[in-house]
């Protein structure tokens, strides 16, 4: 096993011998690193999961997967109602949400 294969064994996988992050065996830790929905703050929460999943470089087209267990009951109520096309769009449930909590998406 040469040096970099070591190094990379001891950082548990987390960085290729080439230097590149494997964002797949990161998902675990992004995962249980996502804030809980705990009240109707929707707009706070997204933002905040949103910079989770940016700074982990999970891709966009992943982050409906991660949603729904960091709901809160009335948020999960909301998805609960879109259909299966819809939850697959992580931009139709954050719009829906944040339209439930009659709260909208701020553009700074």
């Amino acid at each position: 096993m040469g040096k970099e294969q070591a190094r990379w064994n001891l950082m548990g996988g987390l960085q290729s011998p080439s230097g590149c992050r494997n964002v797949a065996q990161n998902i675990p830790r992004v995962v249980s690193s996502l804030p809980n929905m705990i009240d109707d703050d929707a707009l706070s929460f997204f933002q905040a999961y949103e910079r989770v999943l940016r700074s982990n470089n999970v891709n966009r087209s992943e982050w409906h997967k991660f949603l729904p267990g960091h709901l809160s009951s009335k948020a999960f109520k909301q998805y609960a109602r879109l259909c299966l096309e819809e939850c697959r769009n992580y931009d139709v449930v954050k719009k829906r949400v944040l339209e439930y909590f009659g709260q909208s998406e701020q553009v700074c």
